[in-house]
């Protein structure tokens, strides 16, 4: 997962562009409440390293209001009043869905889900871009148990440093193995940890990656091959690999797939030695 930059978007605006262009039953219904929405995303965006436990109780909130707020998110399509929303927020991805880093981020997940979480329906910071795959995976999924609740790519932060996401190796007989899993021992907050496993499983990380992880071994193999055909020994073949790890962690960071199999590349010897022939 990717820390991405909180949303430059004056939410206080954005409530107020829903309002005027609310239906004339809806109109009265928010203005009476406006205060009462503007302090519920006051408390949102304070609740900054996003404890679940703090997630407003909205039980009391009137539900004709809430339907209202949830029918508000059609102004973010396209030629609507605040298509700039969608177009805003996609932008900040920067081309990488920030939880899987596979694919285009095309879609707008709500962190809370808008079917239960209505006045958030249109708010910039519950909005997370998403690319099509990981967001149909995670649904409305997310709960009040710490243990199933995924991490908020704009208020859990996470260094670029930080890895928590580990690469392995196998080279068989005839083929190579591979396997993605998370790193239990980072250096990260427990419940951090709890809530990148369990998105993890439900993103199916492993498998995602495993597949991907198919071309870009293809890709070293072929390199590492031209390489001792030219006369390199297995140590510069190694370093080779340790370097392209580098450069992938240093502009997408340590968790980031491909510098994990990179680094697990670099460091399984039958690979480097010869057992890149088998991706061959």
């Amino acid at each position: 997962m990717k820390t991405l930059s909180l949303p430059l978007r004056d939410t206080t605006v954005d409530l107020d562009t829903c309002i005027a262009r609310a239906s004339a039953q809806a109109k009265p219904r928010l203005v009476a409440h406006r205060g009462e929405i503007l302090a519920l995303f006051d408390n949102y965006t304070g609740n900054g390293a996003w404890d679940f436990e703090r997630v407003e109780d909205l039980e009391h909130f009137p539900k004709d209001v809430r339907a209202d707020l949830r029918k508000t998110y059609s102004l973010t399509y396209p030629n609507r009043a605040l298509h700039t929303l969608r177009s805003d927020l996609l932008s900040v991805a920067n081309n990488l869905c920030p939880y899987c880093r596979l694919e285009e981020p095309s879609t707008l997940d709500h962190f809370l889900p808008k079917s239960r979480h209505e006045p958030f329906a249109s708010f910039a910071p519950n909005l997370v871009p998403m690319c099509k795959t990981c967001n149909t995976l995670k649904g409305t999924k997310g709960s009040k148990n710490a243990r199933q609740f995924f991490t908020h790519a704009y208020f859990n932060q996470l260094a670029n440093e930080d890895r928590f996401v580990i690469a392995q190796v196998a080279v068989g007989a005839r083929h190579i193995a591979t396997n993605f899993i998370i790193d239990f021992s980072a250096d990260l907050d427990a419940n951090i940890l709890q809530r990148l496993a369990y998105q993890f499983s439900i993103l199916r990380l492993g498998p995602r990656y495993q597949l991907a992880a198919i071309d870009l071994i293809y890709t070293q193999a072929v390199k590492l091959a031209e390489m001792e055909r030219d006369g390199c020994n297995a140590e510069v073949r190694r370093t080779s690999l340790e370097g392209d790890a580098l450069v992938e962690k240093r502009i997408f960071g340590a968790s980031y797939w491909k510098a994990a199999l990179l680094e697990a590349l670099a460091t399984n010897e039958p690979f480097y030695t010869d057992g890149y022939h088998r991706a061959l």
